[in-house]
């Protein structure tokens, strides 16, 4: 659904915006090969976007700015839907992995995920948790009930759960130190990271329901004159990689 007049335009200035130009990169790369902003269905349930990856699974990514408290608790994960949304993206293709962003920290779902990615089996995790009650609890009481009580069940489902982010400010220097390092004017002009990062954000609700693919960002920013810097062929980081090999064979 086509969001509210004005929203789209700021879509790269806001956290959730930032979160998806930053994941776009990973097309570029080609980490993944699509993503699909507000995709349709059960899909769209709950997460900003879905991103196919080579191996063929699919990321969930959730993203949120900040919640009322100083970090994001499992009370409030629950009260808001969150965690049962992941949960629902998990359950229903047993490859996806489900992705929780915030600028404000979700520290306890991080450390159960982190536990569980650490364990080689259920017997590990249950190990782990008997150790700190208050994960445990966590475990118990807001995790499990969402697999039906089976362990086994929930236990694979948190190893496919990823919890990320970081402060907006310094989501938004990663994202522009990327667009310093593949891009470039057309014109010769020096680039402004800010510019263009708004630029992408403002192809994204262009896209809602639509895989963009690395051609499709390409062919964007193409239009409004910039170009992806191919490093291979950049005459300056060849004659820096000449320069360095020719300084080595006169070392010798």
């Amino acid at each position: 659904m086509p969001r509210a007049a004005g929203e789209s335009e700021k879509l790269g200035n806001r956290y959730e915006g930032v979160w998806t130009v930053d994941s776009l990169f990973d097309v570029l790369s080609d980490d993944a090969v699509s993503l699909t902003v507000d995709p349709f269905g059960a899909e769209a349930r709950g997460v900003e976007f879905a991103k196919v990856l080579q191996d063929g699974r699919k990321e969930f990514h959730s993203a949120k700015r900040q919640t009322t408290a100083d970090v994001w608790s499992f009370r409030d994960l629950v009260s808001k839907g969150v965690l049962e949304n992941l949960a629902d993206h998990l359950r229903h293709d047993t490859r996806a992995i489900a992705v929780f962003a915030s600028s404000t920290t979700a520290n306890d779902l991080r450390e159960l995920a982190e536990r569980a990615e650490r364990s080689q089996s259920l017997a590990t995790l249950e190990e782990h948790l008997e150790t700190t009650s208050a994960v445990n609890k966590d475990f118990e009481q807001h995790w499990l009930p969402l697999f039906a009580g089976d362990r086994q069940y929930a236990f694979e489902a948190l190893k496919r759960l990823r919890v990320d982010g970081g402060p907006e400010h310094r989501l938004i220097h990663v994202v522009e130190q990327r667009i310093r390092q593949t891009f470039y004017r057309i014109d010769g002009e020096g680039l402004n990271a800010t510019e263009l990062r708004l630029l992408l954000g403002e192809l994204i609700p262009r896209w809602f329901g639509q895989p963009i693919i690395a051609q499709t960002i390409r062919d964007w920013v193409t239009e409004h004159g910039y170009a992806e810097r191919d490093w291979a062929r950049d005459p300056q980081i060849e004659g820096a990689c000449r320069n360095a090999t020719d300084a080595v064979s006169r070392s010798r």
